[in-house]
């Protein structure tokens, strides 16, 4: 009888569970004692690695065989086990063990902080997360850029701008460079709390400093340039895209479709979505319901059906907000016989229709009062 290496079976074990054959895999590790082969710290490391898949997460009787036959738990092992509790959503026991470990002197590296730092940011514990970063600190160990990173994106996500920059700071005064995902976190914050200025003021200042910028990083800027009416430098930026050999994607295109829409230019914005078309970038709902919108607000009533069409070519199904936007559209350029007779083609009617039409009304009528308004002001009525 052939009898396998200890280190064949860990080969063999890994690979079986990075298969998702975990069953497998202990199947082995029972043959493996049975054929009087002593498991060693990285066979324990597997097979709490396979256990955990399992959502099997009492790991006592594993240490203490390595108790028993002397083996001693190594930074594989420690990582594997806190590893597989974050992943199941079991952060708290994840930090309980790590401080566990820690106090028994067994090995503890940083990826153990950065799966606790990551698990606490995902379910937005905040507090704890910090508390970690700081107990690591004292022990010694620095932090890397994938914890800031994990640490910023979670403070940009809970709009705490103020943390999100001071860590940043932090992480820049350490030594560690930031790089394009930290930075479109900060920038995605910024937008979404309305300081749009301020995302292409930071965009030019973190290009100067050399970062390597991503189609994300770059979407976000362009985005934020349409939302201030400066279209044609958002198309710059897209030109520098291409210029670096960066494909332009649906999203690209569709933001520059929407900063037209909101400039009133529906020639350009037309024009945008026949040049996706033919450099081969598919619209998806999201295009359609810009345009769709923005062409019944301005009383194109073909144009937008046209769109429709289109959408049914491409095999797109128009969605609630597709047939929301037609409705509240036509209703605000006061096509409100052009908005029933929509309403009433539509074979699956909800309440969200009828609240369109209601709301359409309503925009419509008051923004054509304040245009009749505007001019007697002016006559010091």
């Amino acid at each position: 009888m052939i009898i396998p290496r200890i280190m064949s079976c860990n080969f063999l074990m890994n690979r079986l569970i990075e298969q998702g054959k975990v069953d497998m895999a202990l199947a082995i590790y029972g043959h493996l004692k049975m054929s009087g082969l002593n498991p060693n710290d990285y066979t324990y490391g597997i097979l709490l690695k396979a256990l955990c898949s399992k959502g099997n997460l009492e790991a006592r009787d594993v240490f203490r065989e390595m108790a028993e036959v002397g083996v001693n738990p190594n930074a594989f092992t420690c990582s594997t086990y806190i590893q597989g509790l974050c992943s199941h959503e079991r952060s708290d026991l994840g930090y309980e063990a790590l401080r566990a470990f820690r106090a028994a002197k067994w090995p503890i590296d940083t990826s153990v902080y950065t799966a606790v730092i990551r698990r606490f940011c995902n379910e937005m514990k905040l507090k704890e997360a910090m508390e970690v970063l700081f107990d690591m600190v004292n022990e010694g160990v620095a932090p890397d850029v994938y914890i800031y990173g994990a640490l910023i994106h979670a403070y940009c996500k809970a709009r705490n701008l103020l943390q999100a920059v001071a860590l940043h700071k932090d992480m820049v005064s350490n030594g560690i460079k930031t790089n394009c995902v930290i930075v479109s976190s900060i920038l995605q914050c910024l937008c979404e709390m309305g300081m749009v200025s301020e995302v292409v003021y930071k965009f030019k200042e973190f290009r100067d400093s050399g970062i390597f910028i991503d189609e994300v990083l770059y979407n976000i800027v362009v985005d934020a340039l349409c939302k201030l009416g400066k279209v044609e430098e958002a198309v710059e930026l897209l030109n520098e895209m291409e210029g670096r050999h960066m494909s332009l994607d649906v999203v690209n295109y569709t933001t520059l479709i929407d900063g037209y829409c909101l400039q009133g230019k529906l020639v350009d914005a037309k024009n945008i979505f026949q040049k996706m078309k033919e450099k081969g970038v598919e619209p998806d709902i999201i295009t359609y319901n810009v345009l769709v919108g923005r062409f019944s607000r301005n009383g194109l009533t073909e144009e937008a059906l046209e769109l429709l069409d289109c959408m049914e070519t491409q095999g797109l199904k128009p969605n609630s907000t597709t047939h929301n936007r037609i409705i509240e559209g036509l209703c605000m350029a006061g096509k409100l016989k052009e908005a029933e007779a929509f309403l009433n083609t539509l074979e699956d009617k909800c309440l969200e229709n009828y609240s369109a039409m209601v709301d359409g009304c309503y925009k419509g009528h008051f923004t054509r009062e304040q245009n009749t308004k505007q001019p007697l002001f002016g006559k010091g009525v």
